[in-house]
């Protein structure tokens, strides 16, 4: 046999009114709604918390109908208990993902597959100058258009993503709200819904400062290469 809603046995509420189960918190707004059943003749529906048997909290969303002959208003209610667990559970996910990407020292931005910007992180803004309202909902604007090469450049690694690649330590130049042009390196992945990839991830470091420091290497290295060779040529 099925288990009842809320614990009770029907020997167990028949002759029984409704405010000895619903919460008193939701008792107006229940009359309410009993009340325009009754004045509109039609169904109507709403959501109510009940007290269960063993003493928990039942939400009950009900689809109701006054009928004018039997005088009578006629109710089918369904559990709304675990749908609201879902969504609670749904709401915390998302809240702790929020917080791991504001955390992140990389900044992570969200396009859509028409380069809409969906997701802009704390570090985003910090590396590239705009703050989260200045892009959220609007065009991806880091590609410095003056450089033609970096323009072809995204349009061609955005084009992969777009067809299922994800990439891995792509160097690329972006242009930050100042205008000055930085070293950028990233990794991208889609992101799938119903009908295939949706969006795009990215995940974005600023290593300006290490290219050039690894210039500045190089090039010491290469004069101290070129001294001793000198030095040799002379002592020869």
């Amino acid at each position: 046999s099925s288990i009842p809603l809320l614990g009770y046995q029907p020997q167990e509420m028949i002759g029984h009114i409704a405010t000895d189960f619903i919460l008193p918190d939701d008792l107006e707004a229940t009359r309410k709604e009993m009340q325009a059943a009754r004045r509109g003749l039609q169904r109507r529906n709403f959501e109510a918390r009940y007290r269960h048997k063993d003493g928990r909290t039942v939400a009950l969303n009900w689809a109701g109908l006054w009928s004018q002959s039997d005088q009578h208003f006629f109710f089918i209610g369904r559990d709304l208990t675990e749908q609201q667990r879902l969504m609670e559970t749904e709401r915390a996910t998302k809240e702790l993902l929020a917080a791991v990407i504001n955390a992140s020292p990389v900044a992570i931005i969200g396009l859509t597959t028409d380069k809409t910007v969906t997701v802009w992180s704390r570090a985003a803004e910090q590396i590239f100058g705009y703050s989260a309202d200045e892009v959220l909902g609007k065009e991806y604007m880091l590609v410095p258009k003056q450089i033609q090469s970096a323009v072809a450049e995204f349009d061609d690694v955005f084009s992969r993503a777009c067809a299922g690649e994800t990439l891995r330590g792509i160097p690329v130049k972006r242009q930050r709200k100042d205008g000055t042009v930085i070293d950028i390196r990233f990794d991208a992945a889609p992101m799938y819904g119903p009908n295939g990839v949706h969006a795009i991830a990215y995940a974005l470091s600023d290593v300006t400062e290490r290219n050039q420091l690894e210039q500045q290497l190089r090039q010491s290295q290469k004069m101290d290469a070129i001294g001793q060779l000198t030095g040799g040529v002379a002592h020869d």
